[in-house]
């Protein structure tokens, strides 16, 4: 697939004609949301099949609205399953950044280039009124990151807490903001934190299990982006220009203690951090449960009970509450389930 470079005029009125080999490739290298294997060793051959023909479609004139087939792409790892139409959007936003970041470079220009979509501003508004709403308590936590978010200038937050406190939950909730990102620690360097930023060129960057960055070259590009507000790429052993890059970086650890003093001194040292405890069983079921009602459209009763029933599979990660809503429709299944899952742990 050649690299197509249009002209401003139809990138506004075509982006989906800009679409390159490269951001399918780039694509597949992320990490699920759910299981956190790569999407590429994610899903079925007859899904990757399915979404490689709708590209081609698109590439030859067809506007993606037209693009049919079902949404849900199976994942032969977990069980869950991820939304076609999702990840084709995640090509489509990829295709106009790059596009559009070379048209900038071509000019010249030294400005700040984080992707900002045209309705930034509406999006971000309209986002940001119903953002954390599914996290119960931590009002002044919330106000740290609203105040963080309406600065003129990146502000970075970390957070710190057990697998059964809100700091994955408030990370899901940053993710619905226009041009965030999210990537888990130990995972960057499959694809290389650099690419990452340089392709995807994030406002906010979003960064879970950030002790388990364990790559030199992730590392100091996270230091560096953090502390100058640019990522510098570096091919052949040459450094090249940087690139000016006005990225929030809001992170979350088990222990942050392990990601060393030069990185924590960019959230503003360890006095900085942000410590979160485990929630209750009551909490962790009202938590799980508006997550799957505001954010999964699962009728408040079905919530309830898929909640509790996380909870009785001993665990408070709203993340499994998630894939048990997803993988069932109804008690019935969900009793299956949940009976397969106490089998074979």
């Amino acid at each position: 697939m050649d690299d197509m470079r249009p002209t401003d005029d139809l990138v506004r009125k075509y982006p989906y004609m800009t679409v390159e080999s490269e951001e399918w490739k780039r694509l597949w290298r992320q990490p699920c949301p759910l299981c956190h294997e790569t999407l590429l060793d994610h899903a079925k051959q007859s899904d990757m099949d399915e979404l490689l023909q709708c590209l081609n479609r698109v590439l030859q004139g067809e506007k993606p609205e037209t693009v049919g087939g079902s949404d849900r792409m199976t994942c032969i790892k977990c069980g869950c399953f991820i939304s076609r139409a999702a990840l084709f959007n995640q090509i489509l936003e990829s295709a106009q950044a790059r596009v559009f970041f070379k048209s900038k470079e071509t000019e010249n220009q030294q400005s700040d280039t984080a992707y900002v979509p045209d309705d930034f501003e509406t999006q971000f508004v309209g986002t940001l009124a119903t953002l954390f709403t599914p996290v119960i308590g931590h009002d002044d936590v919330k106000k740290i990151f609203q105040y963080a978010l309406l600065s003129q200038r990146p502000v970075h937050v970390i957070l710190e807490g057990p697998p059964a406190s809100a700091k994955s939950l408030f990370l899901m909730e940053l993710g619905r903001l226009p041009s965030a990102h999210f990537v888990l620690g130990g995972t960057s360097s499959k694809a290389g934190l650099t690419d990452l930023l340089l392709m995807y060129r994030p406002r906010f960057l979003l960064i879970d299990e950030i002790e388990t960055i364990d790559n030199s070259k992730d590392y100091a590009a996270l230091l560096h982006l953090m502390e100058n507000q640019e990522v510098v790429e570096t091919k052949y052993h040459r450094s090249h220009d940087p690139v000016p890059m006005n990225t929030w970086v809001f992170a979350a650890g088990n222990d942050v203690r392990e990601i060393g003093d030069a990185l924590l001194s960019r959230f503003g040292g360890k006095e900085g951090v942000i410590r979160l405890r485990a929630y209750n069983p009551q909490e962790f079921v009202d938590v799980a449960t508006k997550v799957l009602i505001l954010r999964e459209g699962v009728q408040e009763n079905f919530a309830g009970k898929v909640a509790k029933a996380t909870l009785n599979l001993g665990s408070r990660d709203v993340r499994l509450a998630v894939r048990l809503a997803r993988l069932t429709q109804d008690e019935e299944r969900l009793n299956e389930v949940v009976e397969t899952l106490r089998r074979h742990r």
